[in-house]
């Protein structure tokens, strides 16, 4: 007995991506513009060549050299980790960037896999930029979850790159990943919104962290206070200056004095962590406005937690 197929002609349907035709996949619709691909790693080169003939980079990488990795009992950096980054797709500041850790990472020779990165801003053009192993991309690993901490008995470490992350984010990196160098914002003006009580409740671990800081660099902390006192000075002003007769000026003065607040007295020593002594920190504040990439390597910081 036959069976009879009846066939049925129906209209063709243009194929959206995704869907199957023929047993094949077509992935012609995600894939991404050819041609604004080789037109950012063309910028991505050129801005390459901008910081790296930079003031700023030269001294970061002489300062990796000369306090990291020409120590004695030094240390190798190994991987690099990088948050906060930004879409270097669709941002000036964060082209740059990203072209400061290519530069680093080729001196460092870090493989391009030993590169993770993620920033939650990151479009289909940055992963293809970044993420592909084909050229032109960097070939880097695009992760969100990072487990990884240092190994202290391991001579191998992770440098954290993380430009400009906030305060949260920098503090879940520290809880999580012990990390022993970070080049980022400098820890002890990025705190200045906060009080040493606020930041000791809200932050406890970053509250030891600045601690140590300032005691390994007395000279830098004169340096940084002073900056951000005149900073707050130039906040408050308003171009105009309160005359006090003598009498005024003592009434005020006794005011100020009768509700003094008193320093809560804060015990860091209560803080677990993994950094107990030296924390040394160089500053390439002085160069960060020595190229065109405006606000990108603001108050840009060596970290190094040493053992």
């Amino acid at each position: 007995m036959s069976t009879d197929f009846i066939k049925i002609e129906r209209k063709k349907q243009p194929v959206k991506a995704g869907n199957v035709n023929n047993g094949t996949s077509s992935n012609s619709a995600l894939s991404p513009d050819t041609a604004r691909l080789q037109r950012l790693h063309s910028q991505l080169l050129k801005y390459q060549e901008t910081v790296r003939s930079s003031q700023l980079y030269h001294y970061i990488q002489t300062t990796i050299a000369k306090q990291v990795i020409n120590q004695p009992f030094a240390k190798k950096i190994t991987k690099i980790r990088c948050l906060a980054l930004g879409s270097p797709s669709q941002d000036h500041a964060a082209m740059y960037q990203l072209a400061l850790l290519v530069i680093l990472q080729k001196y460092l020779q870090v493989s391009d896999r030993d590169v993770s990165i993620y920033d939650p801003v990151f479009d289909e053009m940055d992963k293809e930029l970044m993420g592909n192993s084909d050229d032109p991309s960097l070939g880097y690993t695009i992760e969100e979850q990072y487990s990884q901490k240092e190994d202290k008995s391991n001579n191998d470490i992770t440098l954290y790159f993380l430009p400009h992350a906030p305060l949260s984010l920098t503090n879940v990196i520290i809880s999580q990943n012990e990390p022993l160098l970070l080049l980022s914002n400098n820890i002890i003006t990025h705190v200045d919104r906060l009080t040493k009580c606020q930041l000791f409740e809200k932050y406890p671990l970053i509250s030891k962290f600045v601690t140590l800081v300032k005691e390994e660099n007395v000279e830098l902390k004169e340096e940084t206070e002073a900056q951000l006192k005149e900073s707050k000075e130039e906040k408050e002003g308003d171009g105009f200056e309160t005359f006090h007769t003598n009498k005024r000026k003592a009434n005020k003065r006794q005011r100020q004095n009768k509700f003094k607040l008193i320093e809560k007295e804060l015990d860091y020593s209560s803080i677990s962590s993994y950094f107990n002594q030296r924390i040394t920190l160089w500053s390439f504040k002085k160069y960060e406005t020595s190229g065109l990439w405006l606000n990108a390597f603001t108050d840009l910081s060596l970290h190094y937690v040493v053992e």
